[in-house]
């Protein structure tokens, strides 16, 4: 059941000669309590409630469940549920009555309030019901809107259940104005496949603003990496499927679109030359296993020992007195003790680690401006541009 576990008023097991099983008060909320016979929550749901039917007072709509509107927005309300093998005779004293189908979802029944609160339990036998509600009193609970604790009684309601085959709801008895104004909210509804068909097209339509909203999510955070991997759009290919070429990019976007376009012959040639003027600018030309690095590079060999396992050369570099230390400052300027030396040896072996020119050239050039830093990097780039005019004339293409 939907109502929480407390103490309640009424009776378990009813006998057969016991007709008023709950007389007390329940509270209200919003003109509003209930009857559940199940968990479907769907008896919540006042729309689907009150769809198709010609009263607004007792809504049958929902599967085992039963919304029961009151004439105070807000306060107690007295409620007597009574249980007839038969139906009674229409009692003038009462205001408003109305009858509809009901079938429960179980064998036990719960009065509760708008806050799920369980005011009353009592057993019905699985079998289809018609139920009177009668009022009295909703136009005084409606025109003083709030009912608090020791106030008197305003409108008083009263459930009657007997077994019966379904037939459609009914108005018996009109007279208070609040009673009026229900059944023409009531009215007015869609019917039951109505509201699903719009639901389920609300629901359509909420999903497909979802996955809107997920694809601008995903094309944000992918310019986002684009800006942050490329310093703006990604390149179409090839220049942007080329490993290492984002790190060219960011720094000349024209450059690595003029190298992406040369032939291999001169991607070749440029990283030699990248490769040699880095060596010696970092004063590493005269050191043999370097200088023996490069030479396997012009000619397009294998890279020797120690290059030819991981992190040996820079074990190397380290220990070999004959090298002269320099540092440079970072290309984002954040840290001032970036090795030269280093940076020359990662141009090198990112030369010889590929076999694919287009590659090799970015790899090159990409380690080799880390050889110069932040204030040496304008000045390589510049000297390769004038080594290589070719790559000039298809940047202003």
């Amino acid at each position: 059941m939907l109502g929480r576990t407390v103490p309640v008023r009424g009776f378990q097991g009813v006998p057969r000669g016991v007709a008023v099983v709950f007389e007390g008060e329940v509270p209200a909320c919003y003109w509003t309590f209930y009857l559940f016979s199940s968990d479907d929550e769907a008896g919540l749901d006042p729309e689907l409630a009150f769809a198709g039917q010609r009263n607004g007072l007792c809504g049958a709509g929902a599967s085992g469940a039963l919304t029961l509107r009151s004439g105070v927005h807000s306060g107690r309300v007295g409620l007597t549920v009574e249980q007839l093998p038969e139906p009674p005779p229409a009692d003038p004293r009462w205001d408003d009555i109305v009858e509809v189908p009901f079938q429960p979802d179980g064998t036990t029944a719960e009065i509760i309030d708008w806050d799920g609160v369980v005011h009353a339990r009592f057993t019905l036998e699985p079998v289809p019901y018609r139920v009177r509600y009668c009022a009295a009193g909703l136009d005084a609970g409606f025109a003083a809107d709030t009912r608090l604790d020791g106030d008197p009684e305003l409108d008083r309601i009263a459930l009657q259940f007997w077994p019966a085959p379904p037939r459609p709801d009914e108005i018996i008895k009109q007279t208070s104005e609040t009673a009026g104004y229900w059944h023409a909210e009531a009215q007015r509804l869609p019917s039951h496949q109505e509201i699903a068909q719009r639901r389920t097209q609300r629901a359509a339509e909420a999903l497909q603003r979802e996955e809107a909203q997920r694809e601008e999510l995903r094309r944000c955070h992918e310019e986002w990496q684009e800006q942050q991997i490329w310093g703006g759009p990604r390149p179409a290919a090839p220049l942007g499927d080329i490993a290492n070429a984002a790190g060219v990019v960011k720094l000349d976007r024209g450059l690595a679109e003029a190298l992406a376009a040369s032939t291999p012959a001169q991607q070749r040639a440029i990283t030699l030359w990248t490769v040699r003027r880095t060596v010696a600018d970092a004063g590493l030309g005269d050191v043999d296993w370097v200088a023996n690095a490069v030479t396997a590079l012009e000619h397009r060999q294998p890279l020797p020992a120690p290059f030819d396992a991981r992190g040996s050369a820079w074990r190397i570099l380290f220990d070999d007195d004959r090298v002269e230390h320099t540092k440079v400052t970072s290309l984002d300027r954040q840290h001032d003790d970036v090795s030269r030396q280093s940076g020359a040896l990662a141009a090198v072996q990112a030369a010889g680690a590929t076999s694919d020119p287009t590659e090799a050239v970015f790899g090159a050039i990409y380690q080799a401006v880390h050889a110069y830093g932040a204030a040496g990097v304008t000045d390589l780039l510049a000297a390769l541009r004038r080594a290589f005019p070719d790559l000039t004339v298809r940047m202003r293409r």
